[in-house]
């Protein structure tokens, strides 16, 4: 397919979403429910695929399909999956396409950067999800067809590539770790401060997430890899302070 029709289709798609949400509102959305997914999903199956997905999952080898939004996804912009399992009549398969919104929700949002998803620049949140939401479309193809998918083999490559103009199968969203530190000015490994009952406690940062992981050495904690006992705390990144 040519590249203007595909970009045709998925603007189709953008304004078709956009109009019949009851949560978006605008392309750097703030709300996203299910049934988003939901209807992005029929969107694309009618749009790009003529409606063989849903009739794929409806037939012999398919099965249910699972849209579901995450929060705990922290590094993945999306994830595919297949569960098996035996039945009377054989082998039953389910699936799943999970959307972090976690990932989403910090693009577009504090740190200004030129963001690619799939090897695509992207302008705004939705225009993000729309490329995510088609990588893993390839995986459910490849796991209805073949039984297996990977986005390191070239079948996947050329699937994404003609179906969709893919150049590329990873995304550059803004993760926790590149905010606190364009925000917060702290990286894994460095040495912070925090209030915690009153007193001033002292470690080092082992995570980043929504809050920081920090290890303060103490001998009644767990022993840690490098022989040294720590306890565990999760402390806000805005109340992080410099150790000295």
């Amino acid at each position: 397919m040519a590249s203007e029709e595909i970009q045709a289709r998925a603007l189709t798609i953008y304004e078709a979403l956009l109009a019949g949400s009851r949560h978006l509102g605008s392309g750097d959305f703030r709300r996203i429910a299910p049934e988003d997914l939901s209807r992005l999903f029929r969107l694309y199956d009618d749009t790009f695929f003529a409606g063989h997905l849903k009739r794929a999952l409806e037939g012999p080898g398919g099965g249910p399909l699972f849209l579901r939004l995450s929060q705990r996804m922290t590094r993945a912009g999306g994830r595919t999956t297949v569960y098996r399992r035996r039945g009377r009549e054989g082998e039953l398969r389910e699936f799943e396409i999970a959307v972090s919104t976690t990932l989403l929700f910090q693009t577009f949002h504090d740190v200004h950067r030129t963001v690619t998803v799939v090897g695509l620049e992207c302008h705004d949140r939705l225009d993000a999800l729309l490329r995510i939401f088609e990588h893993e479309l390839i995986h459910l193809c490849e796991f209805l067809a073949w039984g297996a998918s990977s986005c390191e083999r070239p079948r996947f490559h050329d699937l994404a590539a003609r179906l969709f103009g893919h150049r590329g199968f990873t995304h550059e969203l803004v993760t926790a770790r590149e905010r606190a530190l364009a925000r917060h000015g702290v990286r894994l490994g460095d040495r912070v401060a925090f209030r915690w009952e009153g007193r001033r406690l002292t470690g080092f940062i082992n995570r980043i997430t929504k809050r920081a992981t920090v290890l303060v050495e103490s001998a009644d904690g767990a022993r840690y890899d490098d022989g040294h006992h720590y306890r565990k705390y999760y402390v806000p990144l805005d109340e992080l302070e410099p150790p000295g």
